[in-house]
């Protein structure tokens, strides 16, 4: 029997050496692979194979009965209570075919949610804990609030002074560095994690914009430097900063204001007769706007029981937590084509800055577009407003303050102009890559070029399978919307054929997610598997849905990940696909653990706005990964094993995250802004961040920005890491 394991692991070699054989990537990447062909060493490992596997399958049903009759009944309900070597046993038997890809899922499936339900029965009890923990520091909190006045009283009073400034500062800072629940599901953001608190002057949350004015007046008379927050969602330092910290998620977040229409002018007014002009605070988030604007429980209906047409925000990405003045300031997108749609920022009209100009005076100024884009009457807003709120129509200032990261004042409110709900018909479905580039992508283009298809996005695996449609070409997902009137279903369900839009979409999201960083560290040749089913599990002939719930699908945020993007010209977007799938599989023949653990998303986008945007004066292909890492979420999980040297020393491997993560972002950086690609980063998503990432921008453009960041910024007082890191200030001679 020993000798016939010994047979059976060798066979499993034998199998992951085809398999990489199989995955591998030589120059002529698709021409040089055909599994289809056999040679007389193929034929006579077929032989060894059926061989073992007739011995190995009869000893499994004498030593492991219970397991041999889930493999002959494909009855797998209880197969999460299976330990780790059963688990490699059934892997072992797929790789050998005795079990089909279908039921292979289902059963990865079912050991996820064993992990799943355990970690969620923690956290549910680390909940409760926490509660009880609380109720009793209020009972000990007069208490403890009187030992710095006891600690002080045997100081100088110099030290007395520092005592009670740096008491203030925490207890100041220290209520607002968990902005959200504390025991949240899966905590996205690892802000607080990363942010120098210790460093912070304040962190305020102001209810009025005068409050606001007044907390950045005093900040800057006292030498500070300030910089606003929204949703916490960039996974850079642009909201880094050692002075004054806003929280805009939590203060100024009015979904809508009252617009001023004494000052619009004949474009303005057109657009509220039409009721397409918005008004709202920067904190406000897109699900909040978009429920005032067309409700949840009336989706299914275009009007309202006025007979007024519903409205909603165009381009909006898939997050709805997301503060639309984090949005705008990153130059945020949402679906779209390389012809219509896609940029968020090109539907903003006007908005409103808090700036500090040359005699270190908070002012406010409203910026919009010069002549027939502009929305307000300069004559009539000159007399309805103080000097010290001024209107200014100006391209290039517009342009440059629109999508400036926070680097030259506090943005407070924006006007966005609306457009009437709608319906739209989704179609998904999955192709090898190489089907799609040859045959399906010409005819796609030209849909999105005529207006048939208004929205597309793409997902793709870079890695080939056991599949037989995907051993020459890796999958790729095909999402494309239309316009049509067909109402949508009031629920729906994994039979409606739209798994992703049903209601527990999210939780096998996450345990999709927790096997692939699972099986990237134990198993890493079992991924491409993993991503090929995930992803054909959301496939479907046809699915009518709102156009506010249209982008609401992959990876919903609710999975904690470093996510990375950047934007190409859209008509390299074939080659680019080609580059990136060799990049990935050249990266894991390297190293067999450094894997993709979530496809890859491809969007589009037509020009864009702002100087600093990706998008700007260009239709754009957007590659954006997202690499699953959950260290700092309720889904963490460590395994210590003893070392054979030494039994005190224990080695720690951590499976909740991607491995080599940070390396396989910095490549595909490279990739997109070489020489060959030339593109740009997205500001709210992941970059590394040095003065590198400027050099594809427009040189016209950027010195342009410069010019405008030196005028806004003389002080330095929204000068911060991000700035001096990318060289901001050095180009504008603030360094």
């Amino acid at each position: 029997q020993k000798t016939v394991y010994g047979r059976g692991w060798s066979l499993l070699t034998i199998m992951g050496a085809e398999l990489t054989r199989c995955c591998g990537v030589d120059d002529d990447y698709y021409e040089q692979i055909n599994t289809t062909k056999k040679g007389q060493e193929d034929e006579e490992r077929d032989s060894e194979r059926k061989k073992i596997k007739r011995k190995l399958k009869s000893i499994l049903v004498h030593k492991d009965p219970e397991f041999a009759q889930y493999i002959k009944t494909e009855k797998y309900e209880r197969l999460p209570n299976i330990s780790s070597s059963k688990e490699e046993a059934f892997l072992t038997f797929f790789t050998k075919n005795e079990l089909t890809k279908e039921i292979t899922w289902d059963i990865l499936l079912a050991i996820a949610s064993k992990k799943y339900g355990e970690m969620e029965l923690a956290r549910l009890k680390a909940k409760k804990h926490s509660n009880a923990t609380n109720g009793q520091t209020e009972d000990h909190k007069d208490a403890s609030e009187q030992q710095p006045e006891v600690a002080s009283e045997c100081k100088s009073d110099d030290d007395e002074h520092a005592v009670v400034a740096t008491a203030t500062a925490t207890a100041n800072i220290e209520p607002y560095r968990n902005l959200r629940d504390e025991n949240e599901t899966l905590p996205l953001s690892t802000l607080r994690f990363r942010f120098p608190w210790s460093e912070l002057y304040k962190l305020i949350r102001p209810s009025t914009v005068e409050q606001l004015e007044q907390e950045m007046q005093s900040a800057v008379n006292a030498g500070h430097r300030i910089r606003a927050m929204g949703s916490r969602l960039a996974w850079t330092n642009v909201t880094f900063t050692d002075g004054l910290l806003i929280d805009m998620y939590n203060s100024l977040h009015r979904p809508q204001l009252e617009v001023d229409t004494a000052c619009l002018n004949k474009y303005g007014k057109e657009l509220m007769a039409q009721n397409n002009l918005w008004h709202c605070e920067c904190g406000a988030k897109i699900g909040d706007i978009q429920e005032l604007l067309w409700p949840q429980g009336r989706r299914r209906f275009l009007h309202n029981k006025a007979q007024k047409a519903y409205k909603m925000i165009p381009d909006v990405p898939g997050f709805d937590d997301l503060c639309i003045g984090g949005l705008i300031q990153c130059g945020g997108y949402g679906l779209g084509t390389p012809y219509h749609y896609g940029s968020f920022v090109n539907h903003v009209r006007s908005f409103c800055m808090l700036i500090v100009d040359e005699q270190k005076k908070v002012r406010r100024i409203q910026v919009e577009q010069a002549g027939d884009a502009a929305i307000h009457d300069m004559y009539k807003w000159s007399r309805t407003h103080p000097d010290t709120f001024t209107l200014i129509q100006d391209d290039a200032i517009f342009h440059s303050l629109l999508v400036s990261v926070g680097s030259c004042g506090v943005m407070y409110s924006a006007h966005i102009e609306l457009m009437d709900a709608h319906y739209l018909y989704e179609r998904r479905y999955m192709v090898p890559w190489k089907t799609f580039k040859h045959k399906h992508w010409k005819s796609v283009d030209k849909k999105c070029k005529n207006g048939d298809i208004v929205r597309l996005q793409l997902y793709v695996s870079p890695y080939l399978t056991y599949d037989k449609r995907y051993r020459e070409s890796p999958p790729i997902i095909v999402n494309s919307y239309e316009y049509t009137e067909e109402m949508p279903m009031h629920s729906i369900t994994e039979k409606d054929g739209g798994h992703h839009r049903s209601r527990d979409c999210q939780r096998s999201s996450i345990l999709a997610a927790l096997l692939a960083t699972r099986f990237a560290h134990k198993w890493p040749r079992f991924v491409p598997l993993i991503l090929q089913m995930s992803m054909e599990s959301t496939c479907h002939a046809g699915l009518a849905i709102a156009a506010v719930d249209a982008v609401q699908f992959g990876n919903t945020n609710a999975i904690p990940t470093h996510k990375s993007g950047f934007g190409v010209n859209a008509a390299s977007f074939t080659s680019l696909g080609d580059d990136y799938i060799r990049l990935c599989n050249i990266l894991r023949a390297k190293c067999s653990k450094q894997i993709i653990t979530q496809p890859a998303a491809i969007r589009f986008s037509n020009p864009g706005f702002g100087l600093l945007n990706f998008t700007y004066n260009q239709s754009s292909v957007i590659l954006e990964q997202s690499l699953y890492d959950f260290r700092q979420s309720i889904y963490f999980e460590k395994e210590q094993k003893s070392s054979t040297m030494d039994s005190q020393d224990q080695q720690e491997t951590c499976t909740s995250t991607t491995p080599k993560l940070w390396h396989t972002l910095f490549k595909i950086q490279d990739l997109c802004m070489g020489e060959k690609y030339r593109g740009k980063p997205h500001l709210g998503l992941y970059f590394h961040v040095d003065d590198n990432i400027w050099k594809n921008h427009d040189d016209d453009s950027f010195k342009e920005f410069v010019q405008n960041y030196k005028r806004f910024n003389p002080h330095k007082i929204f000068s911060n890491a991000f700035t001096q890191e990318s060289a901001l200030d050095k180009y504008a001679g603030l360094a």
